[in-house]
């Protein structure tokens, strides 16, 4: 029988647990990375970016809704006199909402943001994360993550939108071949049978 090192076992447990907990922190903010520029390219950024008024909540049927205000200062024509921004929600890296805003240059505008969204709250990440960035998805203005909505009875967001399939007018000049050719079949196996 052999003797078990008790020195050696406790060793390697805790750096079981060390490992373990360090992924559980490293797990813990809510955007999917990888949002800021790139080294030593410089970005024009819009300035003065806030969010205020921020009033989400979630619902018993895990839909979180509400309104919040983006203000920003626009600095980059990025088409039309306009510096173009974005606001995004992130739960546990995935997108669940996304508004362009467009500031005119040179003026500051304070945007309200209307958010309505079905599906929980992830529990990889603690609540959801608000960010506000030059692209779809960054957070290279503001951001805000953890965000816990406020709890609230009722069902505000509404269910999923279910996707209905369509069909092209060849699949369906195709199902009415098929459907004509089985009838066909059946009406011939009948006068077979008789």
């Amino acid at each position: 029988m052999t003797k078990v090192n008790s020195a050696a076992s406790r060793t390697r447990l805790a750096a079981a647990l060390a490992m373990l907990f360090a992924g559980v922190a490293l797990a813990g903010p809510n955007s999917p990375g990888g949002t800021a520029a790139a080294p030593g390219r410089i970005v024009a950024k819009a300035s003065g970016v806030t969010m205020t008024n921020i009033n989400l909540t979630v619902d018993t049927c895990n839909g979180v809704s509400g309104t919040l205000t983006v203000t920003a200062t626009g600095t980059t024509d990025d088409g039309g006199g306009n510096d173009t921004i974005w606001f995004t929600i992130f739960d546990d890296g995935i997108q669940k909402f996304a508004q362009q805003i467009n500031v005119p240059v040179g003026s500051t505008v304070a945007t309200p943001v209307t958010v309505s969204y079905p599906g929980q709250i992830g529990s990889s990440a603690p609540g959801i994360g608000l960010f506000v960035g030059e692209s779809q998805g960054a957070s290279d203005l503001a951001e805000t993550d953890p965000f816990f909505p406020e709890p609230v009875g009722g069902c505000s967001a509404g269910p999923a939108p279910i996707a209905t399939p369509t069909l092209s007018q060849w699949s369906i000049g195709g199902l009415a071949g098929l459907l004509a050719l089985m009838g066909f079949g059946t009406l011939y196996a009948r006068r077979r049978n008789r």
